[in-house]
């Protein structure tokens, strides 16, 4: 049972961990991810071309608040707090022989991941996701309400959600599968009538993703589809994924994480969580072999096994080895989620030129956009769109150069075609191009998609001293016309 200091102590931990977040929050410009999907929020819509619509439809419930910095980042510190609770619940009253140190410890764990460090700061997917699994795991637990009708409505519903969420959220019915086979249930369950109303449920909470593919040709599917393809597998890009992982989530994760899945036929909820972390985990090992899975994907997968590494840890700490990897994982653990709070409020790059490289997600975008618009209008008044290369470098212009039209110079599809429309011959605009290589002659005069553009000038980023991002500006123009004005001597 938990008691009083260990319930405490959790919730100053993850209040804690809060109010850092939300205190750096309105200091910090949007990263990629944070401005693509704060679009989602003023693009509202049943889905999107990348990703189910919940990290766009839980952004809007802060528009009447104004979407900026701060706001977007309320609901990853709010779903941070949600989890770290049920997590803190788990490790203490729902898991057998769970005690208020398994729930303290499963905070402490989930809480110095340096994965949810990111996440909890910035939202995406992967942390509304791994909401409604907890939630699931503590509903499908309670095994005594198997022949209540409410019960398979709200498994249903639960699972809807987080088919709402993101497309791995699949993964979680054969891991239900699993459980339910493990514990010989799983034919009662086929049996059971009412479990057929979580099937229909969920497909009616879905159905948004469905009716939005329907109608754009299933674009999102076939994105989907081919991104999971990736390129050829290989060994060593399934190692170089896997020490990723073991920074991204920590030795004491990643590593303890592998053991607790020897509790897999476990009764309850410790062994449901188990199975389904484990599709998930398959998933991303499986395809980051082929190198198309990223470090974020499996937090759902470590996040699920932390009550029962946090009853390994508890058990076993009378045995040297299980302290040993206890305090250097939660040591390494502690020093990059500390560095990356401490990147973040304060950018020291006078003291670390190295850590450069790491805020160009978030350093120099917002002066870009600024710098784009007011070219635009001095070259084609307001007539002439911004350009950029890819939609990663299209999210954040298009944020901070709101609500000017931002097209990808590309001919790949993308959520920003149906945004704002494909580039064509005829577009005019200026260019945004960063951190070209000097052998690319970032100043010379290109041509592309039927476009001819002209260098105009470039700007710098810099956070104390260190240059951290480089912006090129080209004014485009349709090459025929440039080659008729040519022609005329104009």
């Amino acid at each position: 049972m938990p008691t009083t200091s260990s319930k405490s102590a959790a919730a100053i931990i993850t209040l804690g961990v809060a109010l850092v977040h939300l205190l750096i929050a309105p200091s910090v410009d949007l990263s990629v991810d944070e401005a693509h999907y704060g679009l989602y929020a003023r693009f509202l819509d049943w889905s999107y071309f990348d990703h189910p619509p919940m990290v766009g439809w839980l952004l809007y419930l802060f528009k009447p608040l104004g979407l900026n910095e701060f706001t977007l980042r309320l609901p990853a510190a709010a779903i941070y707090v949600l989890c770290s609770y049920l997590l803190y619940q788990i490790g203490s009253d729902r898991m057998q022989h769970g005690s208020g140190n398994k729930g303290l410890v499963a905070v402490i764990l989930f809480s110095t991941t340096p994965m949810v460090q990111l996440l909890g700061f910035g939202l995406v997917p992967e942390f509304p996701l791994l909401l409604w699994t907890l939630l699931l795991a503590v509903l499908v637990s309670q095994q005594h309400r198997y022949q209540e009708t409410g019960f398979w409505l709200c498994t249903g519903l639960l699972l809807g959600l987080a088919g709402l969420t993101k497309y791995t959220a699949i993964l979680l019915v054969p891991g239900l599968a699993l459980y339910w086979l493990i514990q010989g249930q799983l034919a009662r369950v086929l049996k059971q009538p009412r479990a057929y109303l979580a099937i229909a449920m969920a497909v009616i909470v879905v159905s948004p993703v469905f009716a939005w593919n329907y109608r754009h040709d299933w674009a999102s599917f076939h994105y989907q589809i081919d991104h999971a393809g990736g390129g050829e597998w290989e060994l060593r890009e399934l190692l170089r994924a896997l020490g990723v992982q073991l920074l991204a989530y920590s030795p004491l994760v990643v590593i303890g994480g592998l053991i607790a899945l020897k509790d897999i036929a476990q009764p309850g909820i410790r062994g449901l969580l188990v199975c389904l972390a484990l599709p998930i985990l398959l998933f991303v090992f499986v395809s980051s072999g082929n190198g198309a899975s990223l470090p974020h994907w499996s937090l759902l997968g470590w996040s699920l096994l932390i009550p029962s590494l946090s009853h390994w840890l508890v058990e076993g700490w009378h045995q040297r080895s299980v302290r040993l990897l206890a305090r250097f994982g939660t040591g390494v653990a502690l020093v990059l989620s500390i560095l990356i709070l401490y990147l973040l409020a304060f950018k020291p790059l006078a003291t670390m030129p190295w850590a450069a490289l790491a805020l160009r997600d978030v350093s120099g975008w917002k002066a870009a956009a600024i710098i784009a618009n007011r070219l635009r209008e001095q070259h084609f008044s307001e007539q002439g769109v911004i350009m950029v290369p890819n939609w990663s470098r299209a999210s954040r212009i298009a944020w901070y150069g709101w609500p000017t039209p931002v097209q990808v110079l590309d001919d790949s599809p993308g959520q920003f075609v149906y945004w704002y429309g494909a580039v064509s011959p005829q577009t005019r605009g200026i260019l945004i191009r960063d951190n070209v290589d000097e052998e690319d002659g970032p100043t010379s005069a290109f041509s592309k998609l039927g476009l001819w553009c002209d260098y105009l000038e470039q700007t710098t980023a810099v956070e104390q001293g260190i240059e951290v991002n480089r912006f090129y500006f080209y004014v485009c123009v349709p090459q025929d016309t440039r080659q008729t004005s040519k022609n005329t001597g104009a």
